[in-house]
């Protein structure tokens, strides 16, 4: 290994420990995580290969070059040229100010480490008002989010392989990666679900050299792992403190999305249903949504929305029909009064924590036309073999809309250009170097 690779991996390394450029400034770094250097080091491999893998990886050789060294493949830096279309200045400023506290484990030097706080936070605020400039400022996108879907975007994360790189929380529920985990950062102050998406959709756009690989995701899986990831953005329901029933002079809301599908469904399982062919879908304020078919008309319904669960404890649920139907709350059957027979009602019962839950309700056209009524009561909680309420109808005020609510970064602040700080900026953009690693 020549005398040049030996410093330059010495300077990597310094880095990958999280050495500070400023002896003044003594607070705590992490150090950038490299997989691939991990798994080296497991194998015991070549120190010189390992130093190698870290100039490429850490982006060492877009400022410095090794005499007679060709064997370093450099990773690159993200495309800034649309940056401020996906990150908001709160998060850009706090970024490039403390760049390891940010975001622990990122592999950008701390460019700024040398100045006085007072230097430093003038410095990254017109880099900030530059990078804005730059297809920003983030537009406001409220899309929505709830309980449900950050439970199915969660489900989404680990199932598609996410998790196998970043481990966004402590889990007992799913595989923890023996390698170490590539931090997201504070991704709710960063960004909203659009953004997000967008991104997760084709990350290779806004980061060409990313080792991370394009998962083909449709865009609702998108949304729903975009919402899981920015989790603290949605806004959160208290419903303890909830009214227990609607003033009359209240119209009920359509909170129950419904889908009127076609065909002959032998049993409601979520997976013999989805198969039909989907004829209607809309939104009602009850699920006695009638079948408005013939007669033993082969016509299924499905009813989806928000159950909102106020305390711990054990639920009973009552569903009364005539017609076969079933009810589920977040995938898992709960209440089963499918097959022909007379008017009848089946129950069943479920721990829940206070959350949000899907409730889906399966409907098949049978003998009758009259309503389903689908009840509860609860909870039941240990010692007391009591319910806290009794039986009654699943008011409206229990139930909230399968969309969710809008979520908006957290910190989000106004925010106006200023035309001057923006050539300030752009002359630090290349002055510091910055324009080394990054397109702009």
């Amino acid at each position: 290994m020549s005398a040049a690779l030996s410093f330059l991996t010495i300077v990597a390394v310094a880095l990958l420990f999280g050495v500070r450029a400023s002896a003044a400034d003594p607070a705590p770094t992490t150090a950038p995580v490299v997989l691939g250097y991990h798994q080296l080091q497991q194998a015991k491999s070549d120190p010189a290969e390992q130093g190698r893998l870290l100039l490429g990886e850490l982006n060492c050789t877009s400022c410095h070059k090794p005499a007679n060294e060709n064997s370093i493949l450099t990773k690159g830096a993200p495309d800034l040229t649309t940056i401020g279309a996906r990150a908001t200045p709160q998060y850009l400023r706090a970024y490039l100010t403390h760049p390891h506290e940010t975001k622990p484990g990122t592999s950008m030097p701390d460019l700024l480490g040398a100045m006085d706080e007072q230097s430093r936070a003038t410095s990254a605020d017109a880099l900030t008002h530059f990078l804005v400039s730059m297809g920003g400022p983030l537009q406001a996108a409220a899309d929505a989010g709830n309980g449900v879907v950050v439970a199915r975007g969660k489900a989404l994360f680990h199932k598609v392989g996410c998790a196998a790189c970043h481990l966004p929380e402590k889990l007992k529920d799913f595989k923890i990666p023996t390698d170490p985990s590539v931090p997201l950062g504070p991704l709710s102050t960063k960004t909203n679900v659009i953004a997000l998406a967008d991104f997760l959709l084709d990350p290779l756009r806004a980061r060409p050299a990313s080792r991370m690989p394009a998962i083909v995701l449709t865009n609702a899986e998108a949304h729903m792992i975009a919402v899981y990831l920015l989790r603290d953005q949605v806004p959160v329901v208290h419903p303890a403190t909830r009214p227990t029933t609607r003033a009359a002079s209240q119209p009920a809301k359509p909170l129950i999305h419904y889908t009127r599908y076609e065909g002959k469904a032998q049993n409601l399982t979520p997976e013999v249903v989805d198969k039909l062919k989907i004829k209607e879908t809309g939104k009602t304020d009850h699920f006695g949504l009638p079948l408005t078919g013939k007669k033993n008309e082969d016509i299924v319904l499905k009813f989806e929305t928000v159950l909102i669960i106020p305390r711990d404890g054990k639920y009973i649920f009552f569903e009364k029909t005539q017609d076969p139907s079933r009810v589920y709350v977040n995938g898992r059957q709960v209440a089963d009064n499918d097959g022909r027979h007379p008017s009848q009602e089946k129950t069943g019962d479920t721990v829940l924590t206070a959350g949000e839950y899907a409730l889906t309700v399966f409907r098949a056209q049978g003998e009758s036309e009259k309503e389903l009524i689908v009840s509860w009561q609860g909870p039941i909680t240990p010692p007391s073999k009591e319910p806290d309420f009794a039986k009654e109808e699943i008011p409206q005020e229990a139930l909230g809309d399968i969309a969710g609510r809008p979520m908006h970064p957290l910190g989000d602040e106004p925010f106006a250009l200023d035309a001057d700080k923006v050539a300030v900026g752009k002359k630090f953009f290349g002055t510091l170097g910055c324009a080394s690693c990054h397109s702009n």
